[in-house]
């Protein structure tokens, strides 16, 4: 063969070898590129009205009650959650109740994105007080600790470390405006027969924070975690059947997982919350009927009548629970919270942003239009205060500018609440809220 044919071959060569260096990295940087986040729209948890008057009280441990009664610890490494509420329907005395509770619970989870709340005050079934949810769910965000996860907005934006839907609300809560038997102070001496609206409205704002996984069991049995997209929640991660397999293990969607998810125990198996269950799993609710809005996403009935029952599936008259327990701090910071402990924690000052409109088209507006001081109470103003930076002091801001958020009818028949023999009731949504569209909503299963 020739020189030239020589160098010919050689080059045709260096060439081929050149080809397939760049195939195998384009296919190796197209493998690594990151996942792209992804949005769904919140599910409702709800909270039943139970039976009987059993007076169980548990008071606010980190709190303005708390801090009266001098079980506060005042340190600024702790920087308390702002959280903003925009109310709709709400009467002088359920609004001040439920400005009580948001003060508790800024007090127990930190961040330094303000949570966004949009609260109705609206018709719901005859045995329901409240129902609640995060307004979107997000996976893959910048900052995930985990990739294929569903987060709460809210959560997202702690750990984002800002706003990613700043034009939206981060919980949508309802609570019951046709249940005649509500309590509205908040010295927790609820009277026999009456329902303590404190204790309501901190138990809803938990789930939109993070006390909810997204397990269903569809007509079929079949359960899923993070029906239709085949991904589980942050909670999720950390459960286990009654054997202590991870129910994300579980084929999903499966008969299986229907069925592990109906036998009790069902276990919540995060470090800090078995911590703070005296180094034992934590047992959720799991009846063998699934009860959609009830079923997994709370605490065991064998936590009523201790200092965690907030987060159980239903209340008794009488009772009043004002604080999350140290189960819940500890189940929010196996999720990713930064959350209060007794060497941490700051006072609160406490501002009131006050726009009430009455008018059956509620619209949001930045208008203010009306100030004012009342003294020994949340001071009043109208400037909006939502912003993304870090603050060094704890300024609640809760916002009552109606807005047009439709809301949901829950229909759930009464029923007698008893740990060891609870009757089925089913629950139907007749007019289920549609949150703000945001991002992608994920009509198939994301891999």
């Amino acid at each position: 063969m020739s020189t030239l044919g020589q160098i010919a071959i050689r080059r045709g060569a260096s060439l081929l070898i050149i080809v397939m260096l760049l195939s195998l990295w384009a296919s190796s940087a197209l493998s690594q590129t990151p996942a792209q986040p992804q949005t769904m729209p919140g599910r409702l948890q709800v909270f039943l009205a139970g039976s009987g008057n059993e007076g169980h009280r548990v008071p606010a441990k980190y709190g303005p009650h708390a801090i009266n009664s001098g079980n506060h610890a005042s340190l600024a490494a702790f920087q308390p959650a702002t959280i903003n509420v925009t109310y709709t329907g709400f009467s002088a005395p359920a609004q001040a109740a439920f400005a009580y509770a948001v003060t508790i619970w800024s007090q127990q989870i930190s961040s330094p994105v303000p949570i966004e709340v949009t609260a109705n005050w609206t018709a719901l079934g005859p045995s329901v007080l409240g129902s609640a949810g995060a307004t979107d769910w997000i996976s893959d965000f910048a900052g995930a600790p985990m990739k294929s996860t569903w987060y709460q907005i809210g959560l997202a934006n702690k750990l984002a470390g800002k706003d990613l839907y700043p034009t939206s609300s981060d919980i949508n809560a309802n609570f019951n405006s046709t249940f005649g038997n509500w309590y509205f102070g908040t010295d927790g001496n609820t009277p026999v027969g009456q329902y303590d609206f404190v204790s309501v409205v901190l138990h809803e704002l938990a789930h939109g924070i993070g006390v909810s996984g997204l397990a269903s069991i569809d007509a079929t049995g079949s359960g899923s975690l993070g029906f239709p997209t085949g991904l589980p929640a942050i909670y999720d991660r950390y459960t286990t059947d009654s054997v202590g397999k991870a129910l994300a293990s579980y084929a999903n969607p499966s008969v299986a997982l229907g069925t592990a998810l109906k036998t009790s125990p069902v276990y919540f198996t995060g470090p800090n919350a078995r911590a703070a269950n005296g180094n034992a799993d934590v047992r959720l609710y799991a009846p063998s009927t699934w009860r959609a809005g009830s079923s997994y996403s709370h605490l065991d009935e064998t936590f009523n009548g201790t200092t965690n029952a907030l987060m159980t599936y239903s209340l008794s008259p009488g009772q009043s629970i004002h604080d999350p327990g140290d189960v819940v701090r500890g189940l929010l910071q196996d999720i990713g919270w930064t959350v209060v402990t007794a060497a941490a924690t700051s006072t609160p000052t406490n501002t009131n942003t006050n726009t009430p409109t009455k008018t059956n088209t509620p619209t949001k507006t930045n208008t203010p239009t009306n100030t004012s001081t009342k003294t020994n109470t949340p001071t009043i103003t109208n400037t909006p205060t939502k912003s993304n930076t870090p603050t060094t002091t704890y300024t609640p801001t809760i916002t009552n500018t109606p807005t047009n958020t439709p809301t949901g009818t829950l229909s759930t028949p009464t029923f007698t609440k008893t740990p060891t023999n609870t009757p089925t009731f089913t629950r139907t949504p007749t007019n289920t809220p549609t949150p703000t569209p945001r991002g992608i909503y994920l009509p198939v299963i994301v891999k």
